[in-house]
């Protein structure tokens, strides 16, 4: 099933985050998100402001929404916001980690790791952590094949699961170390994806917008979507709420969900 129509503010949908009740959508080229019902599919509310510019990731930490901003304008501009879900008004905004000499070129994933947040950002060969209370450089991740283009990251029960986009690889890390475990899956350019506990589903962009499902060990199990033809490419993220699969379909201004139920 899918979501369209500019009641809901879509605007190329980029980014999927669950706060145990409702969805909430990135719009990259509206520099807003949506709020939907997950039960309903119903808007709740769209937030625009100085504080969203490009929302490229999304992730919910029990109590905020955190954007990953995407300036577009290389090492200029590119920042982390913090919003309340219930209020909707921001808290603060981040443009670098403390005590650590780096700064967002294109960050395009949020992972929430009890404390800490894993970033993916495009202009990085390594995923890095902060600290959720003090904005502070807690860890990167370290070892394992050369990464190029950090697309995604995602984290589940002590590891983190890393997307190389220009390297063809899926990695596993250990999050409290940041150190290398295995490279799951070989696949060429290996965007969003998400670990749910069972399963790993990866969004791939060759073949052209398709999400496959892996089993822990790194076995294919089977493709779950592809893109709608009669609404055009575009699967630029992924989200499981349980019972179903949503993915936010950049080109054709909708979001999407699958029922995974066995």
């Amino acid at each position: 099933d899918a979501i369209t129509g500019p009641s809901y503010g879509f605007n190329c949908p980029d980014a999927l985050a669950f706060d145990g009740t409702n969805i909430w959508v990135a719009n990259k080229l509206g520099s807003s998100i949506t709020e939907l019902n997950a039960s309903t599919g119903s808007w709740v509310q769209t937030l625009s402001g100085s504080q969203i510019l490009n929302p490229d990731a999304l992730v919910f930490d029990g109590t905020n929404i955190w954007v990953a901003n995407d300036s577009q304008n290389g090492q200029v501009g590119s920042f982390i916001s913090e919003f309340n879900a219930s209020t909707g008004m921001v808290d603060r905004t981040i443009n670098t980690p403390k005590n650590y000499k780096w700064i967002f070129v294109s960050p395009t994933c949020l992972a929430l790791d009890g404390s800490g947040i894993w970033i993916a950002d495009l202009g990085n060969t390594n995923a890095i952590e902060f600290n959720v209370n003090t904005g502070a450089y807690i860890r990167k991740t370290t070892g394992g094949p050369a990464v190029s283009g950090v697309a995604c990251v995602t984290y589940h029960s002590g590891y983190i699961w890393l997307s190389s986009i220009n390297s063809a690889a899926t990695i596993e890390y250990n999050a409290n170390t940041g150190v290398y475990v295995r490279t799951i899956s070989n696949i060429l350019n290996p965007n969003q994806l998400i670990f749910t506990g069972s399963d790993l589903f990866i969004v791939s962009e060759n073949p052209v917008d398709s999400v496959r499902e892996y089993n822990s060990a790194g076995t294919l199990l089977k493709t779950v979507a592809k893109s709608n033809k009669s609404l055009g490419k575009g699967i630029n993220t992924i989200l499981v709420d349980g019972a179903s699969l949503w993915t936010a379909n950049y080109s054709s201004n909708s979001v999407s969900f699958y029922s995974i139920k066995r």
